[in-house]
């Protein structure tokens, strides 16, 4: 569990590095959305490994891992899902049009 929230730590500040730094353009928003992704992965399986260990108490609104895991859904939503975002990486590595 540990390991999952320092990796999207991780991401999440070359994230912020990156958007201070970098010139705007593809590149620099393909390179910022695959860090989005690799936060939101990181944080989802950060919050379903602590329900895990919590067992089936966990989901009690009392145990605040119940609001924790609601909230952190919202990623898989929030604007360039996954999918999206590894479309639009693979057409710019590919030399393709972003736009198509």
């Amino acid at each position: 569990m540990e390991n999952l929230l320092v990796s999207a730590q991780l991401a999440h500040a070359s994230m912020v590095e990156l958007s201070r730094s970098a010139k705007p353009g593809p590149e620099t928003s393909s390179a910022l959305l695959i860090r989005r992704t690799l936060v939101a992965n990181g944080v989802l399986r950060t919050v379903e490994k602590a329900l895990e260990v919590a067992g089936g108490a966990g989901f009690f609104r009392s145990a605040r891992l119940e609001r924790l895991f609601r909230d952190v859904q919202a990623c898989r939503y929030h604007p360039v899902p996954e999918k999206q975002q590894t479309r639009l990486t693979g057409r710019l590595l590919l030399g393709l049009e972003i736009d198509g």
